[in-house]
């Protein structure tokens, strides 16, 4: 992982109290596999996974991305890959 992908990886983990092990982040190819990630590890601390928090992780996740990446957040979507859309280098 690229340091621009690191940090945005710290980032997301504290604005939702979630720790995503290496190996995991490393799978981690698109913005909805992020999403997929961060609603599994709420979901087992015994959040529901429901539309709406999809919706808010997703948003949550874009805001985050947007600001970090100087990024129209309109241009990041849930099939937007890290290396690529996001980053140069990953």
């Amino acid at each position: 992982m690229g340091l621009e992908t690191v940090e945005l990886l710290m980032r997301i983990e504290d604005r939702f109290g979630v720790s995503i092990p290496d190996e995991r982040a490393s799978r981690i190819v698109t913005v909805k596999d992020m999403q997929d990630e961060v609603v599994r590890q709420l979901a087992t601390r015994g959040q529901l996974d429901t539309p709406q928090l999809r919706e808010e992780v997703l948003a949550g996740i874009i805001a985050i991305t947007a600001k970090q990446m100087a990024m129209d957040p309109n241009l990041i979507k849930p099939e937007s890959t890290w290396v690529g859309d996001i980053t140069k280098y990953g």
